[in-house]
């Protein structure tokens, strides 16, 4: 895994972290238990060890909309997969 994805995995993690502590006001253990995957994913996942699948960040995506009244975006878990000039443009969104 080159430098740059790992950077890109790092941040991921660090996305998802924040949803779970940021706003569900979850451990990883209670987290786990309402999206009903194992609490060692979650900790893979957060600490950039391997990318989200697009089941898993459907889990999310549901959880937050369900239990939070919150959109996911799918974007926001697999933007890491894209290369650097197909990047998102934040300001475009927020218009």
């Amino acid at each position: 895994m080159s430098i740059r994805n790992k950077s890109k995995m790092k941040q991921s993690g660090e996305n998802l972290r924040m949803l779970r502590e940021g706003i569900a006001l979850k451990n990883q253990h209670e987290f786990s238990s309402a999206i009903q995957i194992p609490a060692s994913n979650i900790s893979t996942y957060e600490n950039g060890k391997k990318a989200i699948s697009l089941g898993v960040a459907d889990k999310y995506i549901e959880f937050f909309k369900k239990e939070y009244e919150i959109d996911v975006s799918l974007d926001f878990f697999v933007w890491i997969f894209k290369s650097d000039n197909n990047k998102p443009n934040r300001e475009s969104t927020n218009g």
